[in-house]
């Protein structure tokens, strides 16, 4: 067997080195990618690339199901004081305090609008998230999601004293957030909205 050169030699253990670098990067990232899964409850890859594409990260994605509302807050063009205080509550129900990753992108959120396709795309990860779940359950979460949707759709009207009201760019944008989770077609806004009265 030809011994090799020290040049050789060299150039061998440095290839050694790198493919062993390349080994722990991809278990690292393979690692991240699995918690971020977990954080986010989806096993659907394309899903988490959607996700991953529109910056969520392990840290964040607990906020997928508050985009809704985000939404529904911005639709008029811009989010009242009311409203960013309600997001706030339901945030801090799923453990999102100040300081934390999570609250500091909720707030960026509520500063400035996400795009169409970042509310469009965290809705199909919700509909994918809740097509996971038993029946039993499904229908319920989804009540809830829109439930907390017209919630912040009435937050600044209730604070005044007005009761109860959306506007019509609210009612419809509710009505279109039940169709894109799919539950519920024809009757789910209706019910949910049945008992807020809305304004031209």
């Amino acid at each position: 067997m030809l011994s090799r050169t020290p040049r050789e030699e060299e150039y061998f253990r440095k290839r050694d080195v790198e493919l062993i670098e390349r080994m722990i990067s991809a278990a690292k990232l393979e690692n991240e990618r699995r918690q971020f899964a977990d954080a986010a409850g989806i096993s659907d890859q394309d899903i988490l690339d959607d996700l991953e594409r529109l910056g969520y990260s392990r840290e964040t994605v607990m906020l997928v199901h508050l985009v809704p509302m985000v939404h529904v807050a911005w639709i008029d063009g811009s989010v009242s004081h009311p409203e960013r205080e309600a997001l706030f509550a339901m945030a801090l129900l799923r453990g999102v305090k100040a300081g934390i990753p999570a609250h500091v992108q909720l707030s960026k959120w509520l500063n400035t609008r996400p795009s169409k396709e970042f509310f469009l795309k965290t809705q199909r990860a919700i509909r994918v998230l809740l097509q996971s779940h038993p029946p039993e359950t499904r229908s319920a979460e989804a009540a809830d999601l829109v439930r907390c949707c017209t919630n912040i759709a009435s937050a600044s009207a209730s604070l005044f004293g007005f009761g109860p009201r959306i506007c019509s760019a609210e009612r419809q944008l509710i009505t279109e957030i039940c169709a894109d989770i799919e539950w519920d077609r024809k009757t789910a806004a209706e019910r949910l909205v049945a008992n807020i009265r809305w304004m031209p």
